[in-house]
């Protein structure tokens, strides 16, 4: 009997522990479950505003290609200044891209679609920068620059961009949340981009043109009243000048201006001197000469011209003046 009751002991034991270790792995694949469950949760909300960023910058850069577009199937109509603020917008709105989904890099989604994203953003605004960069230099605009990408490397990688999200942009219908990611190709003409931009640089209106005026000169000490073209001074033995020159077209240009004094009477020493600069677009530059010996009672011609330009009318590019020093008074 005693044995009967040990044996059904351990028996109720052993079941007893079946029981526990069987509620253990209950509550376990319970809680693996619920972690399972919480987990695609989390992920299905991750990828669903990850593909609620991924369509903005996707439609930014919709927007972005369509200004590019515009630019250059409109360019006709533009003047330099206008194509060159044109061309500084889409260059900024491609660096601004650029930066804004590079923060996308953080948290990892499946598959890391967010580094293609990044790339393929990344790829597409490089290109624009480099296209506004080509045109810029090609037309002697600002921004231009010494990049060496040509339309050729831009169209391979705007066409590189359209193959890497061609295949990237359903990665993750299977994954938790199902999302489809928007197509998106960045085309930025409907023919060859070569041509494109070769019919822009032949619009005649932004063929770069280089002309320059001499806009004023001024003398210290001031003339007295006098003929135009006449310099009456008090007697003094030395006169300042400065010539101001404008720059009537967008484009930088570098100049020279040349000061000579040519006595025409016994008394004087001459004077020639060269200075030279560089104005920008639609500028102006101010040139200070070294002070000019002279003598009371002096007389002499005085040549200013401008070099290095074409001046941007007729004469504008030449000042002439007859220089009348007051003899010194006799005491």
């Amino acid at each position: 009997m005693a044995r009967n009751r040990g044996r059904r002991r351990r028996q109720n034991l052993k079941l007893l522990i079946a029981l526990a270790v069987t509620l253990a792995l209950v509550v376990l694949v319970r809680d693996v479950a619920r972690l399972a469950r919480q987990s695609n949760s989390q992920r299905a909300s991750l990828n669903q505003s990850f593909a609620v960023l991924a369509t903005s910058v996707l439609n930014d850069e919709a927007t972005l290609r369509g200004e590019v577009t515009a630019i250059l199937s409109g360019a006709s109509t533009m003047t330099r200044p206008i194509l060159a603020a044109r061309l500084a917008l889409v260059r900024e709105s491609a660096d601004s891209l650029r930066q804004r989904v590079a923060l996308l890099a953080k948290p990892s989604i499946a598959h890391g679609v967010q580094n293609t994203l990044i790339t393929v953003t990344d790829l597409r605004s490089t290109a624009v920068s480099d296209l506004a960069s080509v045109v810029s230099s090609a037309l002697d605009l600002p921004g231009g620059s010494s990049s060496s990408a040509t339309v050729s490397s831009i169209e391979s990688s705007v066409l590189s961009s359209d193959n890497m999200w061609a295949s990237a942009h359903t990665e993750l219908v299977g994954e938790p949340g199902h999302v489809s990611l928007p197509a998106s190709t960045f085309a930025l003409t409907t023919g060859p981009l070569a041509t494109a931009v070769n019919t822009l640089l032949s619009v005649p209106a932004l063929a770069p043109t280089r002309a320059m005026t001499i806009a004023a000169v001024s003398v210290t000490p001031a003339p007295l009243p006098a003929p135009i073209g006449v310099l009456k001074l008090i007697p003094v033995t030395s006169i300042d000048v400065a010539v101001a020159v404008r720059n009537t077209q967008y484009i930088s240009q570098g100049f020279a201006v040349t000061l000579t004094v040519r006595p025409t009477t016994a008394v004087g020493v001459g004077f020639s001197r060269s200075l030279s600069s560089v104005a920008g677009p639609l500028g102006g530059r101010a040139l200070s000469f070294p002070s000019i010996a002279v003598v009371p009672g002096e007389r002499a011609t005085v040549t200013i011209s401008l070099t290095g330009v074409a001046p941007a009318t007729s004469g504008g590019g030449l000042r002439q003046y007859v220089l009348s020093i007051a003899p010194a008074p006799l005491h």
